[in-house]
């Protein structure tokens, strides 16, 4: 059985990283979620864009444009934005998460959240002071 879950108005993504794993997120994102929207996708190598621009054109769905500049991306999206879904390697997690949060963005990470203790209790931090 199949759940939809519908709110008054969609929910903005940024999509941060668009390697095998972001595709797979994306394509049950696109098919269940009609009220989810990907307005813009953040990744720096351009052969993973383009395989994530697939996805997006066989779910019948707009392409966003890539800012591979995380920081340019929310500086020109930021306010456009409900959240970011950060599919990167783990290293970067915790600067990335961090930029998301204190623009003002909710942040689901893909697992592990971060690599250490330290960078927990860091983003714990960062997330209790923004109050996202």
């Amino acid at each position: 059985m199949t759940v939809k879950i519908t709110h008054s108005r969609p929910v903005h993504i940024a999509v941060i990283g668009c390697g095998n794993m972001a595709r797979y997120h994306l394509r049950v994102i696109l098919a269940e979620f009609d009220n989810t929207l990907v307005p813009v996708v953040c990744e720096s190598n351009p052969q993973q864009y383009e395989e994530t621009a697939k996805v997006f054109v066989e779910a019948g769905r707009q392409v966003p444009p890539n800012e591979p500049d995380l920081v340019k991306l929310l500086g020109e999206f930021g306010d456009e934005l409900d959240a970011a879904f950060i599919i990167t390697p783990h290293n970067v997690h915790l600067d990335q998460a961090t930029a998301c949060l204190k623009a003002g963005l909710d942040v689901l990470l893909e697992k592990p959240m971060v690599m250490t203790t330290a960078e927990a209790r860091n983003l714990i931090k960062i997330r209790d002071e923004t109050g996202r």
